[in-house]
């Protein structure tokens, strides 16, 4: 019977010591990337997620700041953060929390639901951070979660995937929603975005950007968080961080990477990649490397 007591559910050992983090990547559905850990004193430094970043607390608690607002999530909560959305997240106190997590791509998770949910009129996305007192929900995410951990049957997670994300979207998503409005300065905001993007491994300053684009630094640094919801330099970093992931997945050393995306050094690489993610290079560079030929579970 899927209502049963969360408390059951053999939720967390002790954490009298961090545990080491558990990630990989998940075949059966493109690669998606999952997670499992526990924190005492990692503090996650502000950061987005191309894909959505859906979590479970197992124990102990967590505060984090997402978009101007601090959330709080203890056991049995589980935290929907959309695609660029950008947060932090650290222990809510000495004790520390564990989680579990899933990240699935924009196109993943509208390719499960196709046949569920109405054709959507905007992105996909959620309307709350923290869900909690859903008992249904959060057995289907440590279910789901666990058998990922099994690698049980691919017939069996796609099931377990399309039930927890109907009961998720259906009670909590939104179709659409819409970003601060910018005036006049749009195009030079889009345009500062994409030297960004293109020049991720470059140490730009606010002077030259906002010369490229136009606009006074001061009018830049504003107009541009009123747009994405970040300062350049966050976005930037963003940036650099995708890149990275990108050269790992081909298979560079993390040496390489940290030279190829513009960071100091690889020791400097490490520390910034793990503040963001919570993962080293080489726990991401060891997930990645468990994935094999696509399967027939990923959108083709």
């Amino acid at each position: 019977m899927i209502y049963r007591s969360i408390w059951r559910l053999n939720l967390p050992h002790s954490m009298a010591n961090e545990n080491p983090v558990h990630y990989w990547r998940a075949v059966e559905f493109g690669g998606m990337e999952v997670l499992r850990g526990t924190y005492r004193r990692h503090s996650f430094a502000r950061h987005a997620h191309d894909e959505f970043a859906l979590a479970l607390v197992e124990s102990g608690a967590v505060t984090f700041d997402l978009e101007g607002c601090t959330h709080h999530a203890t056991p049995g909560c589980i935290t929907l953060i959309n695609p660029g959305e950008y947060h932090t997240g650290q222990a809510a106190s000495n004790a520390g929390w564990s989680f579990r997590a899933i990240y699935p791509d924009v196109e993943l998770v509208e390719w499960i639901l196709h046949d569920v949910t109405p054709r959507p009129s905007g992105p996909l996305s959620f309307s709350r951070t923290v869900v909690e007192n859903d008992l249904q929900a959060a057995v289907c995410f440590m279910d789901f979660h666990r058998s990922l951990e099994r690698s049980e049957s691919p017939l069996q997670l796609e099931t377990q995937l399309l039930e927890l994300l109907t009961v998720l979207v259906s009670r909590y998503g939104r179709h659409s929603y819409s970003r601060p409005r910018v005036g006049s300065e749009r195009r030079a905001v889009n345009q500062a975005r994409e030297l960004l993007e293109e020049n991720s491994s470059k140490n730009l300053s606010l002077n030259k950007l906002a010369e490229s684009v136009g606009l006074s630094p001061f009018h830049l640094l504003r107009s541009f968080g009123q747009a994405f919801g970040v300062p350049p330099h966050v976005y930037q970093a963003q940036c650099r961080l995708r890149r990275a992931k990108t050269l790992l997945d081909s298979r560079l050393s993390p040496a390489q990477v940290a030279f190829e995306t513009g960071y100091f050094d690889q020791s400097h690489f490490t520390r910034e990649f793990r503040r963001r993610l919570g993962i080293t290079p080489g726990q991401y560079i060891k997930g990645a490397g468990q994935l094999g030929p696509r399967d027939s579970l990923c959108p083709p």
